[in-house]
């Protein structure tokens, strides 16, 4: 026993008393027989034990101790007590307490039991007992004493439970019903059948409903009705959760259905709670009352409540939370990464991260945005975490960097002053100024919550007066409300931190930090006026930043920025490309630039927006309206995700997120776009393909539904007829191939058709003017010639034989009849010649008269030969891959169209040069630097852009001519049309595959045409040629002299004035050490050349992206060009691009009728001759080189027809050589 219910416990006390004057009784034994006073033994002492007793309950308590005579007997027919008989007589006993007996408890003053059933819980009391009897023997009136503890406990009631204190006004209640189907909607109270009412907050899809109790109690186990008086049951409470607001008072109580029961100075109670309750929360362990506040949030705990006495326990559990309203909300499908080494990644590059089993893939990302060593990714699926090694693949492979810090969400970037900064804090750290804000004219503007700081922008390692970031998510609330805005650089307005912009800035006010730029996937630029410009265009500044239009107002450019350079305010806007300082009609200058919260999402592709919260558990979010067919939110974690299944126009959503203690609503816009879209999905370490002209390293090759559509009222080809680079490293193209993936989706195109690229691996030809003599019959004795010599072409009319080719001057031609058709190739194998030949019979008849020359010459039949072959059987390249011979050859096919509305994805593949046993990249990279231009009205055809370089408007079949071109009347491009339902063409896109012979920067080169890394033919350190594998950029022939274009595809990418090509023979030789030049100035310096000796005035020469030609001031370290550059560069290759080694200074070819060999004088064939060349002679026949032996001597394909021993005015035929079957 405790002892605490002994501690009044006293011994007992015996005092003895003569009484005078007392009689002595007739005293008698218990069977009632006389007995003397001696035979009798008296009570000596009394007691009785300290008990614990049930109130309620029936108790007897007896008297113990030495009671002798006196000792209560139990009659135990009768259930009761009583003394021996005749006792009472005897001794006179008489019982007496002090204090009295609880209610409900009587004592016998004769037997000195105590009986009855208290009513009440008393705690721990004493009380003394007196005896009092006469001793028989002496007749004294003897007293005896006891003192003992008594404690009455009442049972805790089954229905023990904790509720609110009734002083606490707002009571905030989660209730788990056994289902809240009939609660989710239209309902905005609830009862419950014992009377109780509540508010609806909001119900969730896991069971559970959060209410405001409004008045009574809702217990466990309660039937609830969504009506605000009780009809019927919905549902049944299973558990109860308790919320209260971070630093509100929680007040707790215990509550049963007998109040004395919980009462510790009644009841003699005490109280515990597991697990501990949060910092801030005490539990009174004798009032059971939990009360304190809570600073931080406390996720939904179940504790065991529990009350217990001696004699009973009870235990009751329930749900505690602590719970932050939302605050801060926003979504994004963004994150920033801070990496090690930024060199490998570059806007439009994939990113993936290294995972670990059992996982199959770590996460899958985009570069949107680099600033140093910053970027921000569109997070496609997966996570990306500190310390994750990461790969420039969309599956990992190895590793390139890694992830420096935490990834942070993000939607928007401001660039501030440096040094900014370090006063400034993210939600992550000790500073509690992390949510920034602007005004704009006074209005309350914009508001975001900063999750990274970054102080070196520039990421050399050296915060060294470079700018300071501020990543930020927006919270953007409704229409009409304060911070319903856009951050904004342009509109004279700082940022600031403090209390008006947000509750959670608890620091002293901190003001005045200067915009200097802004950023987000999707901005609005203000200007003037928006003439000119068009839904659709590529937009280019003077800084060379680089935009997608995606919509138009008056005044406002809605864009998709597409490089990593920041779009300011006072920034000059223009759709020309190159970017056009001088242009009048096609810029605009900005006056403003803001963010724009929009999320552009694809149709068919996976979304991950993720909701940001600085603050707030427990939260349910919900749209106003539902999302784009496809997307759902998930009501728990607030992430929406899906897949688009169609186009949507921008609309706006308002999200809300809400917990039972508050809510926040803030709006995004999404729009759901679709396209016709090409990838290339090899997955190769270099390849990037990506729209052509200036500064487009990053703009995705793609034709938007919304042009598509709008083209047709408003628009212009330049939006709908795209070209696009696939570059890649030669060795990636050499092993890899090509994987051109075609994207189409419902509705944007009927049907979709995909030409592949052809060439010409032979000049096709149309033999109609070979005439063809033999001698099939001799008769004259004088004749010098004989059956069976041949002659290729000529006169062979009658009366001109004699002293025509049958001269006995001439010789006979060594030519096989076998190859007189000119479109026999590879011994015959290849036939594409569809033309005939005549042949005449001659017969050398004898006239009677002496001598050869008076021979009869007789012509004796006539008869035309067939050359059975077919055009396009010269036809190489991927096509081959697509369609068969058959069908290529005879039917003429070269494009399939694939019915597309609804939706296509398409792979073609076409097999590396090295699986094909090929020793070239001909056969798959159709990029050539320069055209050849026919001599017929319509020139080399240049687009839009300045990009196409190949001539198409010849006609292969009419024969061999003066323009050797592969590309010419084929299909020079991989080309993309989108066609309605009639085949009429509704968009283009044609990919043009370069091979570079160098590792390149895809953040600077790949825009430009002319870039010295794709055509490098010099030789590295080790005297390896860069150039391993061939491709159509290793031959530059000249501009045929009929050729008037004004454009120069060598100038895309320069961003500056346009450059007359130059029309030398061209020969792609690198001059001694390297150049450096400087924006604005004509002078180049060099380190470590030798101009003056490899140099002439007049050459062309490419230094980096650009295109000039020597005026003068040539020494061995510098020399001047033509037009300033507009660019500062340093450490740059120069190209010389002037004819070197031609057939030029009085050169003379000597050839002999009948043979095939060319001999030279002052000639370098090495230099200007490759097999498929042609030379045009002075006689006009046209031969093409079959070999080059060295400087002065080559072969020809067949034999010549006239002799000449020094042709001076025989010109090299211009264009492209053809590969013959050696690729």
């Amino acid at each position: 026993m405790p002892d605490s219910l002994t501690k009044f416990k006293e011994a007992e006390t015996k005092s003895e008393e003569v009484a005078s004057g007392v009689e002595a009784p007739d005293l008698l034994d218990g069977d009632g027989n006389p007995i003397e006073a001696d035979a009798l033994v008296a009570p000596v002492s009394v007691s009785y034990d300290d008990k614990i007793i049930v109130s309620g309950a029936d108790v007897d308590i007896v008297p113990g101790g030495s009671l002798n005579d006196l000792e209560v007997q139990v009659d135990i027919p009768n259930d009761t007590y009583e003394l021996i008989a005749n006792m009472e007589t005897n001794y006179s006993p008489n019982y007496t307490i002090v204090p009295a007996l609880p209610t409900g408890l009587t004592l016998n003053t004769v037997t000195g039991v105590i009986f009855g059933a208290p009513v009440a819980p008393v705690n721990l009391a004493a009380y003394t007992i007196t005896l009092t009897y006469t001793d028989p023997t002496s007749l004294a009136t003897v007293t005896l004493n006891d003192t003992f503890n008594l404690t009455i406990e009442e049972e805790i009631p089954a229905d023990f439970r904790i509720t609110y204190n009734a002083a606490v006004v707002t009571k905030k209640l989660g209730l788990e019903l056994g289902t809240n189907e009939n609660f989710l909607s239209g309902v905005t109270t609830i009862s419950s059948k014992n009377g109780a009412t509540g508010t609806l907050v909001l119900a969730d899809a896991s069971n559970s409903v959060f209410i405001d109790v409004t008045a009574g109690e809702f217990l466990i186990a309660d039937e609830i009705d969504n009506n605000g008086t009780y009809i019927a049951p919905e549902s049944t409470v299973s558990t109860l959760t308790y919320f209260f607001a971070t630093n509100a008072t929680v007040d707790l109580i215990p509550m049963a259905s007998s109040t004395s029961s919980l009462d510790s100075t009644q009841n003699s109670v005490t109280y515990e709670i597991l697990p501990d309750l949060p910092t801030g929360l005490t539990l009174n362990t004798s009032t059971g009352a939990i009360t304190g506040t809570v600073a931080t949030s406390v996720a939904s705990t179940e504790h065991t409540y529990k009350i217990s006495n001696s004699q009973f326990t009870q235990s009751y559990k329930f749900s505690l939370a602590i719970t932050e309203a939302p605050r801060a909300l926003s979504h994004t499908n963004s994150l920033v990464l801070e990496v090690s080494d930024p060199s490998n990644f570059e806007v439009g590059s994939a990113i993936s991260a290294n995972f670990t089993p059992p996982l199959t893939a770590g996460g899958l990302g985009e570069v949107l945005f680099k600033q140093g060593n910053t970027l921000i990714i569109r997070h496609i699926s997966g996570s990306f975490e500190n310390g994750q090694a990461i790969d420039n693949f969309s599956s990992y492979i190895d590793e390139e960097t890694k992830i420096a810090s935490t990834p942070e969400q993000v939607t928007s970037v401001i660039s501030v002053a440096d040094g900014t900064v370090a006063t400034l804090g993210d939600y992550n750290s000790a500073v509690a100024n992390f949510v920034v804000c602007q005004q704009d004219g006074g209005n309350n503007e914009a508001k975001g919550t900063i999750t990274k700081l970054i102080e070196d922008g520039d990421g050399n390692g050296v915060d060294d007066a470079d700018i300071d970031l501020i990543f930020v998510t927006q919270t953007k609330a409704l229409a009409g409300t304060d911070w319903d805005g856009e951050f904004a650089d342009g509109i004279g307005e700082s940022l600031f931190l403090n209390t008006t912009c947000d509750a959670l800035n608890v620091n002293a006010p901190v003001v005045g930090i200067g915009v200097t730029s802004v950023w987000s996937p999707s901005m609005r630029l203000t200007g003037t006026a928006t003439t000119g410009f068009k839904d659709g265009y590529d937009l280019i500044t003077n800084n060379l930043a680089t935009a997608y239009i995606s919509d138009l107002t008056a005044t406002d450019f809605y864009i998709s920025p597409t490089s990593a350079t920041f779009i300011d305010s006072g920034d000059i806007v223009d759709y020309s490309r190159p970017y056009n300082s001088g242009g009048v009609g096609t810029q605009e200058t900005t006056t403003a630039v803001r963010t724009n919260l929009k999320f552009e999402l694809k149709r068919g592709e996976e979304v991950l927006l993720t909701p940001f919260l600085a603050q707030g558990e427990d939260i349910n979010y919900s749209t106003d309206v539902d999302l784009p067919k496809g997307l759902t939110i998930d009501e728990k974690t607030g992430v929406i995700s899906g897949t688009p299944e169609e186009t949507t126009t921008d609309s706006e959503y308002q999200i809300t997120a809400q917990n039972i203690i508050s809510s926040e609503t803030v709006r995004i816009n999404i729009q759901i776009i679709d396209y016709i879209e090409i990838t290339e999905v090899t997955n190769a370490p270099t390849y990037a393909l990506h729209k052509t002209e200036q500064a487009n390293t990053a703009a995705k090759c793609r034709v938007t539904k919304e042009d598509i559509d709008e083209f047709a009222v408003v628009q212009d080809p330049q939006i709908v007829d795209i070209e696009c680079f696939m570059d890649g490293g030669e060795s990636d193209i050499y092993n890899l191939g090509l994987n051109l993936k075609v994207d189409a989706g419902p509705g944007v195109c009927e049907f979709v058709s995909f030409q592949p690229f052809s060439y010409w691996q032979y000049p096709p030809a149309e033999t109609d003017s070979n005439l063809i003599a033999e001698v099939t019959e001799v008769s004259c004795t004088d004749a010098v010639r004989s059956v069976g010599d041949f002659y290729v072409q000529g006169s062979f009319a009658t009366g001109l034989l004699g002293t025509g080719v049958f001269a006995p001057t001439t010789l006979p031609s060594t030519i096989s009849k076998d190859n007189i058709c000119e479109g026999l190739y590879d011994s015959g194998a290849i036939n594409c010649d569809s033309g005939s030949y005549t042949i005449q019979n001659v017969g050398i008849l004898d006239d009677g008269a002496d001598g050869d020359a008076t021979c009869d010459y007789q012509i004796l039949n006539t008869a035309t030969v067939d050359c059975n072959g077919k055009v396009r059987a010269c036809l190489q390249g991927p096509i081959r891959e697509l369609f068969t011979t058959s069908e290529i050859e005879d039917s003429g096919v070269n494009s399939e169209i694939v019915p597309s509305d609804d939706g296509l994805e398409k792979t073609y593949t076409f097999k590396a040069p090295i699986v094909n046993g090929l020793a070239s990249n001909r056969s798959i990279v159709n990029h050539v630097r320069n055209s050849s231009c026919s001599s017929e009205s319509s020139p080399t055809e240049y687009t839009h852009g300045g990009l196409q370089v190949r001539g198409n408007s010849g006609n292969a079949s009419t024969g061999p001519n003066a323009i050797s071109t592969p590309m010419l009347d084929s299909s020079p491009y991989y080309t993309f049309n989108c066609l309605d339902g009639a085949y009429d063409l509704k968009a283009r896109i044609r990919v043009v595959v370069r091979d570079w012979n160098r590792n390149f920067n895809k953040s600077s080169s790949i825009d430009s045409y002319f870039a010295s890394f794709l055509d490098d033919n010099s030789t590295d350190p080790f005297g390896i040629s860069y150039n391993n594998r061939g491709d159509w950029d290793d031959y530059k022939p000249t501009y045929y002299e009929a050729c008037t274009d004004t454009v120069s595809p060598l100038t895309a990418g320069e961003g500056g004035a346009t450059v007359t090509a130059p029309v030398n023979a061209f020969h792609y030789i690198a001059a001694t050490g390297t150049a450096a030049t400087t924006a604005g100035s004509t002078t180049v310096t060099g380190t470590g050349t030798t101009f003056n000796t490899e140099l002439a005035v007049g050459d062309w020469v490419a230094i980096g992206s650009s295109l000039r030609r020597v005026t003068g001031g040539l020494v061995a370290g510098s020399f001047t060009v033509n037009t300033a550059f507009y660019n500062t560069m340093t450490a740059q290759s120069v190209y010389s691009l002037t004819a070197t080694g031609g057939i030029s200074a009085a050169p003379a070819l000597s050839y002999t009728i009948g043979t095939n060999t060319l001999d030279g004088t002052n000639t370098r064939f090495l230099s200007t001759l490759t097999p498929g060349a042609r030379i045009t002679l002075s006689s006009g026949q046209v031969v093409i080189i079959d070999s080059v032996a060295n400087n002065t001597e080559a072969t020809i394909t067949g034999y010549f027809n006239s002799t000449n021993a020094a042709d001076a005015t025989a010109t090299i035929g211009t264009g492209m050589i053809f590969p013959g079957p050696n690729l």
